[in-house]
């Protein structure tokens, strides 16, 4: 797994961060991250890197939509 060295620090989140918007905890990110849901992740020992592009991928993939009426 390569690290972006180029990308500026606002465009990856923290462990803690991602879970703030997702409305999770961060054990719920982790098992997230471990069960395939949420990559790619960048990992250095313990510490996760979430990439914004990532997240937001997440987030419109789980986003509930209304039906729409039927005519």
């Amino acid at each position: 797994m390569s690290f972006d060295l180029t990308a500026s620090p606002g465009e990856y989140r923290r462990v803690a961060d991602v879970a703030l918007q997702l409305g999770v905890s961060k054990q719920s990110v982790i098992n997230r991250i471990q069960a395939g849901e949420l990559t790619p992740v960048h990992r250095f020992g313990n510490i996760f890197r979430i990439p914004k592009s990532t997240v937001d991928s997440y987030l419109e993939k789980t986003l509930v939509r209304p039906m729409k009426a039927a005519a």
